[in-house]
């Protein structure tokens, strides 16, 4: 099982880029009034920690959760011109806002679904491909919580942006393969991610996650029999 959860090295480059450039993106500004090298570097290396831990966690939950399905996923940075467009927007926007506006796309990733005996009907493949990246998002969502309990405020800062861009179905976020792929889980992750955040600023961390599971499965349930059964 191991052996088919390791990264290629094309994935390992791919995933020390990403760390390194969205690192970059959250650590430009760290809020001080004059520049002070220690305490930037400080920030970046506290950046690059953090992004490291929730890019890993999100790919190791994409990748268990496919592998288990008999699905591959592949993790990809800086292997396409649409991804140097999307790092360069990233940095625009970072200098403009100066260090305030974070566009964390700068990756894709690349589903196939792998034939076997007794394949199940296309749908169900596309749902459990869904379903590998919500579970990917879950976990981050998880870390997110964490970095709450703690008080690590960058934690929390680049979990929500990471996970905000990745419900947006834009470039080639978790949120356009979500949305294509399982229409239904779109709009479940669309409701049970930012109302569990929103939630965590009043409530505890597990009423929050039961209330917002409760709300956005009325919502899934609600969407699938009244919206999603009426397409052919």
């Amino acid at each position: 099982m191991f052996q088919e959860l390791k990264l290629s090295s094309g994935e390992i480059k791919s995933v020390i880029i990403s760390i390194i450039l969205i690192s970059v993106i959250f650590s430009y500004n760290d809020r001080n009034l004059q520049f002070a090298w220690n305490s930037w570097l400080n920030n970046l290396l506290l950046a690059f920690s953090i992004t490291s831990i929730i890019i890993l966690i999100y790919i190791i939950g994409i990748k268990f959760s496919s592998f288990k399905q008999g699905n591959l996923s592949t993790f990809s940075c800086m292997d396409l011109k649409a991804d140097y467009l999307r790092a360069f927007i990233a940095f625009i926007l970072m200098l403009i806002s100066n260090g305030l506006l974070y566009f964390t796309p700068i990756y894709s990733l690349k589903h196939e679904k792998i034939r076997k005996l007794g394949q199940r009907y296309e749908k169900e493949k596309e749902f459990e491909i869904a379903l590998s990246l919500f579970s990917g998002l879950f976990l981050v969502l998880i870390l997110l919580l964490l970095f709450n309990f703690f008080n690590i405020q960058l934690g929390i800062l680049i979990s929500v942006w990471f996970l905000a861009w990745n419900l947006v179905p834009i470039a080639s976020s978790s949120g356009t393969d979500l949305f294509f792929l399982s229409r239904p889980l779109y709009f479940f992750s669309i409701c049970f991610f930012p109302l569990t955040i929103i939630l965590t600023l009043v409530l505890p961390s597990l009423l929050s996650l039961i209330l917002s599971l409760i709300f956005a499965a009325v919502v899934f349930i609600y969407y699938f029999f009244k919206v999603e059964s009426g397409i052919k």
